[in-house]
């Protein structure tokens, strides 16, 4: 392991041609900004705190998929979210056929009373449909 800063050598071949590259080591960008919200309330969602996704976000949470969107930072211990078995990691997709992009997209469709919940989330490289009790 290199530190950030420092520069690691690669070596390419092309066609029967050996070239050895110094590569700059960077952090993963953090973009989108991370803008993390923690729902509240009485829905299945409260106490998930979650983040939107980034190059940054990914490296933390050692999660290898590459889309952008809202992923679970933290779940409250004995919250609504901890009994639905929601996880650190877990990417929300979409809620109520909405697509979840952004945290601001989360918090507005988890907002209001709703007698059940249609949710799509991405755990560990799998898509899970499922239905929530309101």
């Amino acid at each position: 392991t290199r530190p950030i800063g420092g520069t690691a050598q690669l070596t390419v071949r092309r066609a029967a041609a050996t070239e050895t590259l110094a590569v700059a080591l960077r952090r993963a960008p953090d973009t989108p900004a991370p803008d993390p919200v923690t729902l509240k309330g009485d829905s299945p969602f409260s106490g998930i705190s979650a983040v939107n996704m980034s190059p940054a976000t990914a490296e933390e949470l050692s999660i290898t998929d590459d889309r952008l969107g809202v992923v679970v930072a933290a779940v409250a211990t004995d919250s609504n979210a901890a009994a639905v078995q929601f996880q650190k990691g877990d990417m929300i997709l979409s809620i109520n056929g909405k697509a979840i992009k952004t945290t601001r997209d989360l918090a507005t469709a988890v907002a209001g009373q709703h007698d059940y919940w249609r949710l799509s989330l991405m755990r560990s490289g799998q898509v899970i449909n499922t239905v929530l009790n309101g």
